[in-house]
């Protein structure tokens, strides 16, 4: 694969000049040139392609394929192979071009892809200029859809900040829907769910407006106008991201020169098939979810009598909890008849500005630099898989703290239900009292409850030398939530990094803690919060791992350290140099012990509630590349930069076979050039993944 930077200078007279050139060009020449410079990376089929002279006369023939890798592997199998020196691919929307002296060479190459196409441009350009008259498009007719599923109510009645946003969804997801059904008809199915949850919210805001109309009294969850805040709140994150989403995803349609991307590096062909590759890994995930419920078996099938599991324990002896548990959620599957799965929630995927990889309750945006290098370890986008499982930890919360009808949703910390605060509080003063919680449900709320309590004790550095804590007492209702409020945002991370590594990483730790340690070092703000970074990665490493606490954490602060001084060695970092440092000082210590210990408790708690092996299979949707390894790990079967029939049904294993192989220095490829080009090929070969979902 060779990369190049196809430059277009639009000006005020309708042409516009082409050229190729090997980078990006400076702001110098595009302000001398008055004229609007928009460019793209693009990377040829063969290593040996046609490149143009600008002085004489050349085409580019721009289509946008259905699935731009299914296109390239059927012109790699049937294109005549002198013909394929003039193939070149983007991660735009339009994603395959020719760049030859004739047109015959595009017409062949359209006769090849057949109905396989939704549009085409040509650009016929003469000594390097193309002018207005000379570019020609075509359109496939769009993709059927059912208008009524994609349709928001109309918010007649509501008070006018409601309305107001409501309008601006309505109005652009018409426009995304009609978007989606020319070019990206994978996307349709989130046009409806971005419909359905408006609606849902529009009825909610009715129903609210008129309970506040009557001065309701307070609810469990706080008066009718408070949860009105609430839905207005999330109508904007819905508005917010679908703009994004909107503009990111269509972006240099064709025509070329109607529309801009507003990432100037991409400016020219935009990023439409990257966002559909970030969606559909996405849709793989929700897929696995979809079939087996784990929320809705939270919410009903473990809200039955206890099932003798005791989580109360003092945090010297909790493990002797787990002795005969059998994952309770795999258990309840295989008794369970069918299960319909509640609506899964939208979930939009887009590319941020910021320094990061961040999950919204409605969004997960990636950083621009996994458009270019997230192929390598520092930005990769196997990271995605810890932000999508913040998504479905949102869920799985929800479900926990729903409970006699009333519900957590959409509540940024979940309220203490008044029986819970009394039975509770009733073990806490009295720990000689057996007690016997209602459900399954009621006995894992309260494991989130001893872990608030814990940690809270943890950050007072309350600990003795005999390695106890001292109890955090909460005397009301508010002041137990006050407790759970202070260490939800790091429950939340626990729960995903546990997740994260036994559904997607199949428990390779050593890989994992290379992984995200080497993705952490990037990012400014980690030094900052060292503590915070070590405490979720040690206690993570220790779930599959028996013995005492001590041992345990031993055994991961052994083999974390080692891993930063080996990353540290090739790529020095003030913040993994912190990082060693803290390890070696924290390890062994009384207050070391009362750092890792309530973390470490959560983290078991979720390993044997939470985790389920089902979804682990579905994950993989029986990818026939994905094979099994003699350590019992899947590893994928294909070879970065192939073009062939093969059908991707499990990105995130493709994904993480390329990481791995980054990490284990099997690929050991540096050049800016060749990282972007790994990286469009694995964007492509993702936005192809098959259905289930």
């Amino acid at each position: 694969m060779v990369r190049q930077i196809l430059i277009a200078e639009f000006k005020s007279t309708g042409d516009v000049e082409i050229r190729l050139a090997d980078n990006l060009p400076s702001s110098s020449s595009n302000l001398a040139s008055q004229g609007i410079t928009r460019c793209s990376p693009i990377y040829s089929l063969e290593m040996n392609p046609w490149l143009p002279d600008c002085d004489n006369q050349f085409h580019i023939t721009y289509f946008i394929p259905l699935s731009a890798y299914d296109a390239l592997a059927v012109l790699r199998a049937r294109l005549a192979s002198g013909l394929q020196k003039y193939i070149w691919y983007s991660i735009g929307l339009p994603s395959v071009m020719v760049i030859a002296p004739a047109t015959s060479v595009a017409d062949e190459v359209a006769k090849v892809l057949n109905d396989g196409v939704r549009a085409r441009e040509n650009w016929k350009v003469d000594n390097g200029t193309c002018s207005r008259t000379s570019r020609q498009c075509s359109f496939a007719e769009p993709v059927a859809f059912d208008p009524n599923v994609h349709t928001v109510h109309d918010p007649e009645g509501l008070d006018i900040d409601i309305a107001s946003i409501v309008h601006n969804i309505s109005l652009g997801l018409s426009e995304f829907t009609t978007l989606s059904a020319q070019f990206l008809p994978q996307l349709l199915p989130l046009s409806a769910k971005i419909a359905a949850k408006v609606n849902t919210y529009i009825q909610m805001a009715h129903r609210l407006a008129a309970h506040s109309s009557k001065n309701c009294d307070r609810t469990v969850f706080g008066s009718s106008h408070h949860q009105l805040y609430r839905v207005t709140d999330h109508l904007a994150q819905l508005q917010s991201s679908l703009a994004y989403l909107r503009s990111q995803a269509f972006s240099c349609v064709v025509p070329l020169e109607t529309s801009l991307c507003l990432l100037p590096t991409y400016g020219l062909l935009g990023i439409g098939e990257a966002i559909k590759a970030l969606h559909l890994c996405q849709q793989t995930v929700e897929a696995a979810f979809v079939q087996y419920p784990l929320p809705k078996i939270i919410r009903e099938n473990f809200a039955g009598p206890s099932t003798g599991v005791d989580v109360l324990r003092e945090i010297q002896d909790w493990e002797s909890v787990w002795d005969g548990v059998i994952q309770p959620i795999d258990k309840t599957i295989a008794t369970t008849s069918q299960l319909i799965s509640d609506e899964p929630r939208p979930v939009m995927m887009f590319v941020s500005g910021r320094l990061g990889f961040k999950e919204a309750r409605y969004s997960v945006s990636v950083p621009p630099q996994a458009l270019t290098i997230g192929g390598s370890p520092r930005w990769t986008v196997m990271t995605l898989t810890h932000e999508l499982m913040h998504s479905h930890v949102r869920s799985l919360l929800d479900a926990l703290f729903t409970d006699n009808g009333t519900t957590a949703e959409d509540c940024p910390i979940p309220p203490i239900l008044p029986k819970d605060y009394v039975s509770y509080t009733s073990y806490i003063k009295d720990r000689s009292r057996k007690i016997n919680p209602e459900s399954l449900k009621q006995s894992l709320r309260f494991a989130i409850y001893n872990f608030a309590r814990w940690q809270a004790a943890a950050a007072l550095n309350i600990a003795s030398s005999e390695r106890t804590l001292k109890d955090i007492m909460p005397t009301t209702v508010e002041s137990l939530r006050a407790v759970v409020a202070e260490s939800w945002n790091l429950a939340n991370e626990i729960l995903a990094h546990v997740l994260d590594l036994h559904y997607f990483y199949n428990g390779r730790r050593s890989q994992y803690m290379e992984s995200i340690w080497r993705s952490w070092a990037t990012v400014p703000g980690v030094v900052e919060e060292i503590d915070h970074y070590l405490l979720r990665s040690v206690v993570v490493g220790c779930t599959d791992i028996k013995g005492s606490i001590s041992t345990r954490v031993s055994t991961v602060c052994d083999e974390l350290k080692d891993t930063l001084i080996h990353i540290n060695s090739h790529r020095p970092s003030l913040t993994l140099t912190e990082a060693i440092d803290r390890l070696e000082k924290y390890k062994d210590t009384p207050w070391g012990f009362s750092f890792y210990g309530p973390a470490l408790y959560l983290s078991d708690v979720c390993r044997n509630f939470f985790f389920s092996s089902s979804v682990q299979t579905a994950l993989l949707h029986n990818d026939q590349n994905a094979t099994k390894n003699d350590a019992g790990h899947f590893d994928y079967t294909i070879d970065t930069g192939e073009f062939d029939a093969t059908e991707f049904r499990a990105p995130f294993v493709l994904i993480f076979d390329r990481l791995r192989r980054k990490i284990a220095g099997a690929d050991t490829k540096d050049a800016i050039e060749m990282l972007s080009a790994d990286n469009a090929w694995l964007l492509l070969a993702c936005a192809a993944t098959k259905e289930p979902f």
